[in-house]
């Protein structure tokens, strides 16, 4: 269903905004990554020898997307150290930008893709995300996997790829708990669609099968030692209360808008996830979906809201995993305005570029800000440096 009108594919202007979008995300999760904070946040993962890390994704897989990416970086740079750690958050962060852009192409046009991959590598959660070695940034990349999927799912010329990249990609993101719920949501959404595949494709579904298999023997090998684990993966709490529950799940959105959650590690003071300028552009996208709210990508989107709420709430996956879908709203909120301003002022340059003008200067003021936020207000504060302490 068209959003913005159907876009037009070009292939030298997608390219030139992707290394745009590209560039700029390189350069924020970065600079001064050793060095911004001195030592290292209790809540940062610290990287075994190689050799004991691969073999310890036997006995202990969960997040395994984040292990296998610090694992890849450590092949590259076997000294180790924070700082290689962190090196795997930025890669799975490099990925979800890349993805993002190609999917806001796919959704909106080169011209607002670029508008929100440049949103998006500069937003401070992003980088607080991208830039830890936590598992926080396997959360962002797989709520945009699962919406590059569904679009991918939903196309009439399906390749038979589709079916063993899904396979891998969707069992390895079952080892990050609470994930399983939002998978549940795409192959809902999608199953006439998936449904089709399997029937007409068996060989290639029994290919499939047999990957998904092979991927879940760790999984396997640890419920049979250890099935509590189970409540893990499926994301359920095995103690808490549940008015306490309750107070958490209604305080996820706030969170969003007006006053974000302590943590000194992840966030400067209580700032919200989205700026004033992103909030009230999320509004308008909002107003958008809700246009074309018969439209999968609308069905999808309440969906993962609604179940990254409520995992969030519980405490099971960190704040940052609503980001992508907020932010891909926004930048429809923003491509919105711009049609509105457009057919007001069909040919009239000067308020035309006015339009423009107006977008960017706002663009450019939040960008500004989070940057400022993250790189200059967050690693000065008091609360920031009694978080990172030097580790021998």
């Amino acid at each position: 269903m068209k959003f913005l009108g159907k876009p037009r594919r070009q292939a030298t202007p997608e390219l030139v905004g992707g290394a745009v979008v590209v560039g700029a995300a390189i350069a924020s999760l970065t600079w001064k990554l050793p060095v911004l904070v001195k030592g290292a946040a209790a809540v940062e993962s610290q990287l075994q020898p190689l050799r004991a890390a691969v073999t310890s994704l036997w006995d202990n897989p969960v997040n395994l997307g984040q292990k296998l990416a610090e694992i890849f970086v450590t092949a590259l740079s076997p000294h180790g150290g924070i700082t290689t750690a962190r090196l795997g958050s930025v890669l799975l962060a490099l990925a979800t930008i890349c993805l993002m852009y190609w999917l806001l192409v796919r959704w909106y046009g080169v011209r607002n893709a670029v508008i929100g991959g440049l949103l998006t590598a500069t937003a401070t959660f992003f980088l607080h995300a991208g830039r830890l070695a936590t598992p926080d940034s396997i959360y962002m990349l797989a709520i945009i996997l699962i919406l590059a999927m569904s679009s991918l799912w939903h196309q009439t010329n399906r390749p038979r790829w589709l079916l063993y990249a899904s396979a891998i990609i969707g069992t390895i993101l079952l080892y990050s708990p609470g994930v399983i719920w939002l998978l549940g949501a795409l192959v809902f959404i999608e199953r006439d669609h998936i449904w089709a595949d399997i029937r007409s494709a068996k060989t290639h579904t029994l290919g499939a099968g047999a990957l998904t298999a092979a991927l879940l023997a760790p999984m396997v090998h640890t419920l049979i030692h250890n099935w509590h684990i189970a409540a893990l993966y499926l994301g359920v709490p095995t103690h808490a209360e549940p008015l306490q529950l309750l107070k958490q799940i209604a305080v996820v959105w706030p969170h969003i808008f007006i006053k974000g959650p302590i943590d000194p590690a992840r966030n400067l003071a209580d700032l919200p996830l989205l700026t004033i300028f992103t909030t009230v552009m999320f509004l308008l996208g909002l107003y958008l979906f809700v246009k074309h709210r018969e439209a999968n990508r609308s069905r999808l989107l309440l969906a993962l809201w609604l179940i990254g709420t409520l995992l969030v709430g519980l405490g099971l996956v960190p704040l940052v995993v609503l980001l992508p879908p907020v932010l891909m709203v926004a930048t429809g909120g923003i491509g919105y305005f711009l049609q509105l301003w457009l057919k007001t002022f069909p040919r009239n340059p000067l308020a035309r570029w006015f339009g423009f003008g107006l977008i960017w200067l706002l663009l450019s003021l939040a960008m500004l800000f989070n940057l400022r936020s993250y790189f200059i207000a967050w690693p000065h504060a008091s609360e920031t440096r009694a978080t990172f302490v030097q580790r021998r």
